[in-house]
Order: structure tokens, then C-alpha cells, then sequence
């Protein structure tokens, strides 16, 4: 069989359809976003053999996470900016459904102007493994004005806060039976666009160290949003 090949519009490595994830949990946090469209952030876990994803624990998870949420960032997020829910799904298999939180909605409690939607800080995943593409990228969102320093930069205080809410949310996962983690799919041997051949990676869940932020500069994110 001839191996698949990397070209600039074709991503050899792919492999097409639903991908499962051995021991994966997957945590998405929603948001409404300050034009009122729906953005989520992505989080993940690796099961320590007994978590269970239900419900019920997903509101659990909100609670936590959004209580976090307020003491940390909420005075930096814009009151039209809400944290909506948690949705939460067993990777290990793809016909697992996604369970939605029924906690009420949390709202930022800054009075300032919100920031455009796409405006974000990165909270980097910082993994066991190492290499190129290793580590996870999460873009936070809901950032109000008073977050913003100028020149392109959060305030300290946005950079030093988000950097608490990531080890917050590191503790609460690791609360649940589960080690916060990056997913990774399965990836079939390829040619790359040099003529490299990259080996074979087999799905898995990869243990994050720590999530941090690595600099106040602004990044920002075309979002798939929903309205």
C-alpha cells in the first residue's frame, strides 16, 4: 500500500472520521461571548480508572470551575460574557454522548467594555512528552478592557490571575480521578512534505505537568462559534 504524503493543503498524517481516545475525558467549557455568539475552551483528563462522565459531574465540574472562574478572572471579564457550562464526554469511545452541566450560568462582573471576541490569553499545556507539537494550547476568552495594558498586552494582573484559574482548574481535575492531560488521535506513518517518514502514533492521553502562561501578549483565535 502506498504511504499517504504530506502536501501544503493535505495533511498526510490524518486519519479521516471519529477518533477515540483510550482513557481520554474531555471537559469543554462554553462561553457566550460578548457578540453574543457561543465560544468553548478545551480541556482534557486521563482516567485513572474511576471517573465516570455523567451529568451530574458535569455540573460539578462547572461548579468548581466557575467558582474559580469568579474569584480569579471574573473582575477582568466583561458582565455581557458569561460562562455557560460544561460539557463533558468519554473519549474512549466515539459513540459516547456529550453531557451537558445544568448549573446556572456565571457572568463576568467587570464594568468595562469587553474586548473583540477573537482577544485571548494562552494558557500553555506543559506535557510529559516531548518534540515538536507536544504540547496543548488553550485560548482563554472574555477579556474586558481593564485586562488590557496597551501595546498589545495584558496587565500583569490578567497574565498573573489566568496563571492562578490554570492551576486552579489543574487541582479540580485532579480532584476527580482523572490527571489533567493532552488527547492526542491516532495518526497513520506518512511522508512529510520534505520527504521525512514519521513513524506511526497511536491514540493517547498524555499527562500535562502544568498549565501556564507564558507571556501577557494578546493572541487571538477565529473561533468556531455558534450563534
Amino acid at each position: 500500500m502506498t504511504m499517504p504524503h504530506s502536501q501544503k493543503a493535505v495533511d498526510g498524517g490524518r486519519i479521516g472520521g471519529p477518533q477515540a481516545v483510550p482513557s481520554g475525558i474531555e471537559i469543554v467549557i462554553a462561553f457566550t461571548l460578548i457578540n453574543n455568539a457561543i465560544g468553548h475552551v478545551t480541556f482534557n483528563g486521563r482516567n485513572l480508572g474511576s471517573f465516570v462522565a455523567t451529568v451530574p459531574m458535569a455540573s460539578t465540574l462547572f461548579n468548581e470551575i466557575s467558582a474559580a472562574f469568579t474569584t480569579r478572572v471574573g473582575s477582568l471579564t466583561p458582565t455581557g460574557c458569561n460562562m455557560l457550562a460544561v460539557q463533558l464526554r468519554d473519549m474512549s469511545d466515539v459513540t459516547n454522548p456529550v453531557l451537558v452541566s445544568t448549573s446556572t450560568a456565571v457572568a463576568g462582573t467587570s464594568a468595562s467594555p469587553g474586548m473583540p471576541p477573537e482577544v485571548a490569553l494562552v494558557l500553555t499545556e506543559n506535557v510529559v512528552q516531548r518534540g515538536r507539537g507536544a504540547k496543548g494550547r488553550i485560548y482563554w476568552p472574555c477579556w474586558a478592557t481593564n485586562a488590557d495594558a496597551g501595546q498589545g498586552q495584558a496587565t500583569s494582573a490578567a497574565q498573573n490571575n489566568l496563571q492562578l484559574l490554570g492551576s486552579d482548574i489543574y487541582t479540580i481535575i485532579s480532584n476527580h480521578g482523572l490527571h489533567p492531560a493532552v488527547a492526542k488521535v491516532h495518526r497513520q506513518q506518512y511522508q512529510g512534505v520534505t520527504g521525512t517518514i514519521h513513524p506511526d502514533r497511536p491514540a493517547a492521553a498524555i499527562d500535562v505537568t502544568s498549565y501556564t502562561v507564558r507571556n501577557p501578549v494578546w493572541d487571538t483565535q477565529r473561533r468556531r462559534t455558534q450563534q
